[in-house]
């Protein structure tokens, strides 16, 4: 496995791979396609870093990426790396992959001296890896359906008395 960061020359791949990445994890949800993947990572480009995964016996073939950027909720926290985006296919996910993209978010760390905070979808495989290397969940994010906040807005609204 070979670890680099973005360049231009890897667009076409890396949209497929977002377009893998949320085809898998969103879905229901998942509204986008390969263009869209390519206007997100142009985008991206603007404040975050990304970095690909590639195999090393096909230097061309991507099998992984994330994507990072430095967050300090405007100045209010200390600052942290944020582990915002990261997927390896699936065929490259019982080797050392995963590995890789842990050892590259390490690097970043290790740079700046910050933590590390990503999400990982209760039903994703990356959940057992984030155990492996020490990570301690710190939140609970939930999702409110808009039909269940249909069903129960007129009940609210009454109920709290708004006009």
């Amino acid at each position: 496995m070979l670890l680099d960061t973005y360049k231009e020359s890897y667009k076409d791949s890396l949209a497929i791979l977002i377009h893998l990445y949320f085809l898998e994890t969103h879905s229901q949800d998942y509204i986008g396609d390969i263009n869209k993947a390519k206007k997100m990572i142009d985008e991206l480009l603007l404040n975050k870093s990304i970095y690909v995964l590639l195999d090393s016996s096909n230097s061309s073939e991507l099998v992984g990426f994330i994507i990072t950027y430095i967050n300090d909720q405007y100045s209010m926290t200390k600052a942290v790396v944020v582990n915002e985006y990261m997927y390896v296919k699936p065929e490259y996910r019982s080797s050392k992959a995963i590995a890789y993209l842990y050892f590259m978010l390490g690097t970043i760390a290790k740079d700046y001296n910050y933590d590390v905070l990503g999400t990982t979808f209760l039903s994703s495989s990356n959940t057992r890896n984030n155990e492996l290397v020490g990570a301690v969940p710190i939140a609970t994010v939930y999702k409110f359906p808009i039909d269940t906040i249909n069903t129960r807005y007129n009940k609210y609204k009454k109920r709290l008395k708004y006009e």
